[in-house]
């Protein structure tokens, strides 16, 4: 099996308490799956490393005013958690804590995004 990241007890900070690039989200953060969603969409961005929030993730996004969740977009019809997909499971364990909005991929993943999408999406998050 080849790993991409060091495995939990090696680790001095476990890769699911951290969220990828969270120094460059402001107020408002787009939740991802992976880091090349990250590097395609940039600033604003962060990504879990997974489909599913661990509590200190959750924790961690508590704290911004608004969170897009933009997940790949086999996570609608993957892993179902009480019949909900993984990005609503996302959204209702933030709802009590901030502004959640689910944005959904027809297919492909952010990273797959061509870079005037990318700039339309950014212009209608971020205003920039």
């Amino acid at each position: 099996m080849v790993r991409k990241h060091c495995s939990i007890e090696e680790s001095l900070i476990p890769i699911n308490q951290v969220i990828y690039n969270l120094d460059n989200a402001t107020n408002s953060i787009l939740v991802v799956e992976g880091i090349t969603d990250v590097w395609n969409i940039g600033d604003g961005a962060g990504a879990l490393f997974t489909k599913l929030a661990s509590r200190q993730q959750l924790k961690i996004l508590s704290g911004f005013e608004r969170v897009f969740i933009m997940l790949d977009s086999d996570a609608l019809h993957s892993i179902r958690i009480n019949t909900l997909s993984p990005a609503d499971q996302l959204a209702q364990d933030l709802a009590a804590f901030t502004n959640t909005e689910i944005i959904e991929l027809d297919h492909g993943d952010p990273a797959d995004l061509a870079p005037d999408d990318v700039k339309h999406l950014r212009r209608e998050l971020f205003g920039s």
